[in-house]
């Protein structure tokens, strides 16, 4: 839990979102992994990204995606 919750708020303070901000994020282990799939939808047409990561390198992983989504 505390490596998926790393992981989304690094994503959305990368994103400089907050609970007004038109972005999500979404956290969980698979196998052994963390995976984060995140969506911004202040572009038109709204785009979303996934990847996954060691749950150690959950910070870095929420990082990654705000910086494909920028």
């Amino acid at each position: 839990t505390f490596a998926a919750v790393t992981a989304e708020r690094a994503f959305l303070h990368a994103m400089g979102g907050g609970c007004q901000s038109p972005v999500a994020a979404y956290a969980r282990l698979v196998e052994g992994e963390l995976e984060l799939r995140a969506a911004s939808f202040r572009v038109d047409p709204p785009r979303e990204v996934s990847a996954r990561r060691s749950p150690a390198e959950a910070t870095q992983l929420g990082e990654e995606l705000a910086a494909r989504l920028r």
